[in-house]
């Protein structure tokens, strides 16, 4: 597929899936990193998985991987406000 053949060096970054440490909105959450080529750019990807009533919801941070630490603060503050509504 066109998919496939863009989305090259699929990488899970070691200690990943991460379970019971990290929280989307209070809910505990599974977190994932890893890194793949696309388009001959390497990118670094952070996607946070949680559960709740019923609906699965992502979180995804993408970024070229020589940016992706330099965001990581302004990506900390979105998830520690996070909130699902009432």
């Amino acid at each position: 597929t066109e998919l496939e053949e863009n989305l090259q060096e699929f990488k899970l970054e070691e200690g990943y899936p991460e379970k019971g440490k990290t929280l989307l909105g209070g809910v505990e959450a599974a977190k994932f990193e890893y890194t793949a080529k696309l388009v001959g750019n390497e990118y670094k990807y952070m996607q946070i998985i949680c559960i709740k009533g019923g609906t699965i919801y992502y979180f995804t941070y993408t970024a070229l991987a020589e940016a992706y630490d330099s965001h990581l603060e302004a990506v900390q503050k979105i998830l520690d406000n996070f909130s699902f509504k009432k």
